[in-house]
């Protein structure tokens, strides 16, 4: 009759096996886990630029909108500040401009007031007034770039779009 050993244990092929294959799932979890890092981190960069220019927009045709005349620019020519002429004379005039990277907007006497933050920077800031002296419509185009503000120097930070559209005074 033989005998059956009772001490139990792994071979070394079974322990270099499993250590191999724990190693091969650790490394392939944390490399997941690193692009799920770097997308958080992208969509976020992305979605702080879309958010601001969106506003930044909605804000400047809003007021062209809403405003009796524009000033600045004349019919037909371009500048890098908007100057709108309001319906309310505490309001008037109603300036749009960057200055540092920032765009403002002054609205009459009273100070200037940041659309955009920190996080992002404003280049490119353009109005034209392509308006005709001839028609009743008076059109305003405007157009500015937002760069997402990278401190750290990596790829994921990176993010640049041009916003543009126009605006009919009412």
């Amino acid at each position: 009759m033989k005998r059956k050993s009772l001490v139990r244990g792994f071979t070394l092929v079974e322990m270099v096996l499993y250590v191999s294959l724990c190693s091969v799932i650790l490394l392939s979890l944390s490399t997941f886990m690193a692009s799920l890092l770097d997308s958080r981190v992208r969509s976020q960069s992305i979605a702080e630029v879309n958010q601001q220019g969106a506003q930044a927009m909605h804000m400047m045709t809003q007021t062209i909108r809403n405003g009796r005349s524009v000033t600045s620019p004349s019919i037909g020519t371009s500048s890098s500040s908007l100057v709108v002429i309001t319906g309310n004379a505490l309001l008037n005039p109603t300036i749009f401009n960057t200055a540092s990277g920032t765009l403002f907007i002054k609205e009459g006497s009273d100070a200037s007031i940041a659309l955009t933050n920190h996080r992002v920077a404003v280049s490119g800031l353009l109005f034209q007034n392509v308006s005709s002296s001839s028609s009743t419509e008076k059109i305003i185009r405007m157009s500015f770039v937002l760069d997402y503000i990278n401190t750290s120097g990596r790829g994921e930070y990176s993010y640049t779009k041009t916003f543009t559209g126009s605006a009919t005074l009412r």
